[in-house]
């Protein structure tokens, strides 16, 4: 994955941070590729830079879309990949390394809009392309990742949650249905619903700078 340049944190900074620990035993051929780095990056520092280098980009825009600016982005990223750098030892499989990942980026998230509330805040706040048309394929053609950031900040929170997973932290239906607690076809729902609304407010402002 291609890192942003704006993400400042490297990998070799962020594993100056924890010591070293003792390699670990290998990790089982039965599970997962991503799986099975994410549990060798208990005790394998490198193997958490490999994590870092796949996700930093998808955590940034994730960051970027909640807080709409690059300051805050930039920190929230950093502080997402410490705490799971520092819990990494607690992950147990039980679901794919990026919903766990994700799980901590939200709880970051949201702990910053209580301490900084923002106006309109994208846990906060409204028929529909087929179920399967992918939300990032639907617009990443007519924005770029800032002004739809904007206008999902408009939506209704559940609405504003499932799709910032999805186009900016680039989470499946299945990862998205496990971090929100909901079942894939309320996700797929919510996220075709978002893409509703979001056709709608483009559409409204289009006819809006023509006037």
């Amino acid at each position: 994955m291609k890192m942003l340049d704006s993400v400042t944190l490297t990998s070799h900074n962020l594993l100056e941070i924890i010591p070293r620990q003792p390699a670990a035993p290998p990790a089982s051929l039965c599970l997962p590729e991503e799986t099975a780095l994410a549990i060798e990056a208990a005790c394998n520092r490198e193997a958490y830079a490999e994590l870092y280098r796949r996700y930093a980009t998808s955590v940034y825009r994730y960051m970027l879309a909640y807080t709409g600016n690059t300051h805050d982005a930039q920190d929230l990223t950093a502080q997402t990949f410490l705490a799971g750098l520092e819990g990494i030892a607690g992950f147990r499989a039980r679901g794919t390394f990026a919903a766990w990942l994700f799980s901590i980026a939200r709880r970051k998230a949201i702990d910053h809009y209580r301490r900084h509330p923002r106006t309109i805040p994208i846990d906060s706040l409204e028929d529909t392309p087929h179920p399967d048309q992918q939300p990032d394929q639907a617009f990443e053609d007519r924005f770029n990742y800032e002004q739809l950031a904007g206008l999902i900040r408009t939506l209704a929170p559940d609405r504003a949650e499932a799709i910032t997973l999805r186009v900016f932290a680039e989470l499946s239906i299945g990862e998205i249905a496990e971090l929100m607690g909901r079942s894939e076809s309320a996700v797929r729902m919510l996220l075709s619903r978002a893409v509703h609304d979001l056709k709608h407010k483009l559409s409204m402002a289009e006819q809006s700078a023509h006037r």
